[in-house]
Order: C-alpha cells, then structure tokens, then sequence
C-alpha cells in the first residue's frame, strides 16, 4: 500500500471522525437538559429514571452500547438492517452516551449555586425566571478578574466551562458582582435589625 492511498484513507476517516463529533455535540448538549431537569425533578419516578439512564450510559463501555442498538432492531423488533444502520447506530449511542455525562455536568453546576443567591434575589424582587438562567450559565459566583480565580467548590463554573474552555466567565462579572454585594448588604441589614429587636 503506497503513501497516497494510506492518505486517502486517513482523511477519509478524519473526515468521518469530525461529523461524528459534530453531529454528537448537536445532539447531545441540548438531549442533556430535561435529563438533568428530570434527575432534579421531585417527581420520584422520573427522578428514577433520569438515575437509572445515567447510571447505565456511564457504567457501561461505549462499544457495547453500539452493539446494542446496532443489533437490538433485528433481533427484538425483526427490522432488516441495512448498510446505513451501522451510521445511525454509531450516531445515536454517541449521542445518548454523552447527554449522560452533559447531563450530569449541568445537575452539580446547578446545585452548587448557593442558597443566598437565589434568596437575595428574592429579596431584590427577582423571579426565578430572571435570575436562574444566569445564574446557572456562571455555575456559582463569578469571580471579577475572570481567569482562573474561581472557586474550587465541586460543581462551581461547570456550565461556563462547556462554552469557554479558557475559563472566562459567560456572565458580565459587574452584573454578578453587584447581586452578591447587594446579597451581603441585605444580610447586614439583617443582622442590625434583629439585634435591634434583642436590644429592645
């Protein structure tokens, strides 16, 4: 085999490669969002679920999860495979497997946001519409020099890691500053006025 077909060959698969990886992040990424929404759910059978599918996805290799759904159609449902199952089925196993792990990434990044942030803003007047999603998109607190600074609390910044691998913040680091300092405000008023109501 010469160096030009070995080439050939290698770009083909490169190629094949990036549409796989592509076509698993289209996937995947948004697949991971009601399944987080689901594994926090308090509905206890759904949480279940959401449980039962990660642990599966994750605890079980890859490969196998191909060969399942490669073969599951013909031998349980007694479709023909043809020559393009192969690709769906590779595409689909990858897509569920990493909307497990997504998935998960989003859960800890969500409840790593402390309990004072959502109770300041509702102190500030903000609804839970208005503050979840930034608050979520920052993972926590948002440090205001933006590089690695942030806090090595598990979870803190997961989101933000997806959509900037360099580690910046997606938040405008003013905005998240000022919500925890007026957090702290609002507790130090807090703290005067029932000493007040001790002293009286």
């Amino acid at each position: 085999m010469d160096i030009t077909t070995m080439s050939g060959m290698l770009l083909s698969g490169f190629g094949t490669t990036l549409q796989i990886f592509v076509l698993t992040l289209v996937g995947s990424i948004p697949l991971a969002v009601p399944v987080a929404l689901a594994r926090m759910s308090k509905i206890r059978p759904l949480a279940l679920l959401a449980r039962v599918y990660i642990s599966v996805m994750r605890g079980t290799p890859l490969m196998l999860q191909m060969f399942a759904i490669y073969f599951a159609p013909y031998y349980v449902f007694g479709i023909r495979l043809t020559p393009d199952s192969k690709w769906y089925a590779c595409i689909f196993a990858f897509i569920i497997n990493y909307a497990a792990y997504f998935a998960e990434i989003y859960r800890s990044g969500i409840q790593s946001i402390p309990r004072g942030q959502y109770e300041a803003a509702e102190v500030l007047g903000y609804t839970k519409v208005d503050v979840f999603p930034h608050r979520a998109a920052a993972g926590g607190q948002a440090h205001p020099a933006g590089y690695g600074q942030r806090s090595d609390h598990l979870g803190q910044g997961h989101i933000a890691r997806l959509c900037d691998w360099c580690g910046r913040d997606v938040l405008d680091c003013q905005g998240t500053r000022r919500l925890s300092g007026e957090h702290d405000a609002v507790c130090h008023l807090r703290g005067v006025l029932l000493g007040l109501q001790l002293l009286g």
